[in-house]
């Protein structure tokens, strides 16, 4: 008999397959389902610019959530005002396999942990709205500041901004710890409602 870790891992890694493999060839759909949540984040968290277009543009290959916008007030940067013109426009892009890489190992890790049925079942339903606000806290904040950035970039001028901080973050290996976190937290969720459902059967 294997070793329960060896085991374990072993589910782990057929589950990241088989979903990294459905997610290349069947995701598309899901990837534009996203799109107008992400463009009302936009549009809420820059509220200085107006979106000109959001949607997935695929180049040998690879996909990439693809946005245009253009200013829609003044925007003050760093002791400069900049004023919106009519004809300007600016271009951000975020690959899509970000957003699969923390799907993939959210799921990966609630699905190969150990259980029962019922606590897979109440693990689906925890982590649906818990994987949204993730995915929620990586492409717009990516795109916004990629945004940032070009404007800074333009002004030949360096500005503190925690998008920017953000963005390095999930560059550097935050995808794979937001992935494993939220993951764990779902399991500990899920188990932790059956538990008190079971203690309140038991009292009844």
């Amino acid at each position: 008999m294997r070793h329960p870790v060896i085991r374990q891992a072993i589910r782990f890694f057929l589950f990241t397959f088989v979903l990294a493999a459905a997610c290349h060839f069947f995701g598309r759909a899901f990837l534009e389902w996203l799109i107008p949540l992400f463009r009302w984040q936009i549009s809420n968290l820059g509220d200085g610019y107006r979106i000109l277009g959001f949607n997935i543009d695929c180049l040998n290959k690879e996909c990439a959530y693809s946005l245009k916008v253009t200013l829609s007030k003044p925007v003050y940067v760093n002791g400069q005002f900049i004023f919106p013109n009519e004809n300007g426009f600016a271009n951000a892009s975020s690959i899509v396999n970000r957003v699969w890489q923390e799907l993939v190992l959210f799921l990966s890790f609630i699905y190969s942990w150990p259980g029962r049925w019922s606590q897979y079942v109440l693990r689906s339903l925890v982590a649906i709205p818990l994987l949204l606000v993730m995915l929620m806290f990586d492409t717009p904040l990516v795109l916004l500041s990629a945004l940032w950035q070009i404007i800074l970039e333009q002004l030949g001028k360096e500005d503190f901004s925690s998008l920017v901080l953000w963005d390095n973050f999930l560059e550097g290996g935050g995808r794979l710890a937001m992935g494993l976190a939220g993951g764990g937290f779902t399991i500990w969720l899920a188990d932790s409602i059956l538990l008190c459902a079971d203690l309140l059967r038991k009292k009844i």
